[in-house]
């Protein structure tokens, strides 16, 4: 019996270190503060990219995002390109939202490096507004995933996508 309990409370330890090391791995940092801001911050891993600390302020009357750090994973195979697209999008209670995009397109051959990026800060004023009209929460937000797009080393295009939150509601 004492063999059984203490083999039980080590795999209860168990369960909960490696829950708060998925959480803590996975970046997904959100409260709300008493302003009514929500806040995150997020990092994911997909087929081509790593994404770190990427932040999203979302207030009443104002959307911040940006300021992650976007890895390319696949550098050995090539490292530049003429075109690289991406956009960050959350799905507030079935609706899609664009929270962030940007893009760069290189004219006559020229090329730019795709091994790392830091992305900027983008401002977007009051819409985030969830279906009752009100502002939105920590429960209308089911999703937030990036979306990325470029050309290959042989101009071909190439698109990845990479989940940074899931609600649990």
């Amino acid at each position: 019996m004492k063999k059984y309990l203490i083999y039980s409370g080590v795999v209860v330890v168990f369960c909960l270190i490696t829950i708060g090391a998925f959480s803590f791995l996975n970046g997904q940092v959100n409260h709300s503060d008493d302003e009514g801001s929500l806040n995150f911050v997020l990092s994911g891993e997909s087929e081509y990219w790593e994404l770190s600390h990427y932040k999203i302020e979302i207030k009443p009357q104002e959307l911040l995002a940006g300021q992650g750090e976007l890895k390319f994973k696949h550098g050995h195979e090539y490292d530049e390109t003429d075109y690289f697209y991406y956009t960050v999008i959350a799905n507030v209670n079935g609706n899609t939202e664009t929270l962030a995009s940007s893009s760069i397109h290189m004219k006559d051959g020229e090329k730019i490096g795709i091994d790392e990026f830091v992305m900027g800060e983008n401002h977007v004023g009051g819409f985030f507004y969830n279906e009752e009209g009100e502002y939105v929460t920590e429960e209308d937000i089911w999703q937030i995933y990036i979306i990325m797009e470029w050309h290959d080393s042989n101009g071909e295009m190439v698109y990845d996508q990479m989940l940074l939150y899931q609600s649990n509601v």
